[in-house]
This record gives structure tokens, C-alpha cells and sequence, in this order.
């Protein structure tokens, strides 16, 4: 009898555990593209480019070799212009300016993450 009781405590409480491991958001692999982007004096991108891809977690600048899909940058690209940045100009002609935001290569669609969401 006792044997069972233990039985269905040690159960129970893997069956919890499970539950609540289950219901935490799996923490997907984030990179930040860098953008090279610039602005004319109207507003307008002119020039939108990767620079680069990094893994924020490693503490490092350094490059990673990750594939960024078209459909990631030309999210990028319309989300950047609805930013409306403001042109960085040097001697009157517009140059380029790096920004960046997150890639989840799980959503190669969305240029939009909230980093809260995932972490």
C-alpha cells in the first residue's frame, strides 16, 4: 500500500512538472541583422543592405554565418521605412548609417519581434 502511495505521489508530480514545462514559451535562437541603410534628404530610403548577421548571446561583434532569407530583409526594409529615419548627411549628401533588428529564422517573415516575448 504504501508502495502505491508513493507510486501515484512520485506520478503526480511528474505529470506537474511536465504541465509546466510544457506551457513555457520554448526560447528560440535570435540573431540581429545589421542593416546598412541610407536616407535621402527626403525621407526615402535609398540604400537598405545587410552588413551583417550576429548572435547577441555571444557577447561578441563578430560575424555569423547565418542565411537571411529576402523575405526577412523586405520586412526589414518596410518596417525601417516606416521608422521614418532621419537622413545622416555628411557635407550635404546623405551616407550610411547602420541600425538593426532581430531574426528568428523560425519567422522569416517578421522583422517586427519583440524581444521580451522571447525571452
Amino acid at each position: 500500500m504504501t508502495r502505491r502511495i508513493v507510486m501515484i505521489a512520485l506520478a503526480t508530480a511528474l505529470l506537474a512538472v511536465t504541465r509546466i514545462t510544457a506551457n513555457e514559451p520554448v526560447s528560440e535562437k535570435l540573431y540581429a541583422v545589421i542593416f546598412g541603410v541610407i536616407v535621402d534628404k527626403k525621407g526615402q530610403l535609398v540604400s537598405f543592405r545587410v552588413d551583417k548577421v550576429m548572435d547577441p548571446r555571444s557577447g561578441s561583434t563578430a560575424a555569423v554565418d547565418v542565411a537571411v532569407p529576402e523575405t526577412y530583409v523586405a520586412a526589414a526594409r518596410a518596417l525601417a521605412a516606416a521608422k521614418k529615419y532621419e537622413p545622416h548627411l555628411k557635407d550635404g549628401k546623405p551616407v550610411e548609417f547602420f541600425t538593426w533588428f532581430y531574426f528568428d529564422p523560425a519567422q522569416p517573415t517578421r522583422a517586427d519581434l519583440d524581444v521580451d516575448q522571447k525571452q
